[in-house]
Parts: structure tokens; C-alpha cells; sequence
């Protein structure tokens, strides 16, 4: 496994990248004047990336302090990290 500096670059990249995309796809959805099929796909769009970005911000909350995700019976944010991979499909 990884260290957790090396987790928190990778995940600060990739932070970086997704809030850059959600950005400029929000900055185009709001000069739209008509609402039609790609404005609604580039919304839907728009709402995962932001989800993607939350995902990507949590872990590197998790790689600087650990165990900033206690869940109250000790169960941390990084034993559940097998799980992050499906947080883009929930929300």
C-alpha cells in the first residue's frame, strides 16, 4: 500500500482535475439560454463531477489526518477506502 503522502498528491491531482472540469461545465450550464437534451446531460454531468470531487477531497482530508472519519465504533474513513471506488455511482 501506498504512503499517505504519495495518496494525498495522487488525490490532490486528481481533485484539482475534477473541480477544473466541474468549473467549466458549470460556467457553460449557466450561460445556456434554452434548456434542451445536452444542457439537462451536461447537468447530470456537472452533479457527478461534483461528487467525484467530494470523493477525491475527503481522501485527502483522510491522508493528512488520520482518522479525521471516525465513525463513532472506531471505524475509520481508511478501512472503508475499499468502498471509495463506488462513491462516484451513489451519489
Amino acid at each position: 500500500m501506498p504512503s499517505p503522502e504519495v495518496i494525498a498528491i495522487g488525490a490532490i491531482f486528481w481533485l484539482v482535475f475534477f473541480s477544473f472540469i466541474t468549473w467549466n461545465e458549470l460556467r457553460v450550464l449557466v450561460k445556456l439560454r434554452m434548456v434542451v437534451a445536452d444542457s439537462i446531460a451536461m447537468a447530470i454531468s456537472t452533479y457527478l463531477y461534483i461528487a467525484l470531487s467530494w470523493n477525491a477531497l475527503y481522501i485527502v482530508i483522510d491522508s493528512l489526518q488520520p482518522n479525521a472519519f471516525s465513525f463513532g465504533g472506531g471505524l475509520s474513513f481508511r478501512q472503508l477506502g475499499r468502498y471509495s471506488r463506488f462513491s462516484g455511482i451513489s451519489a
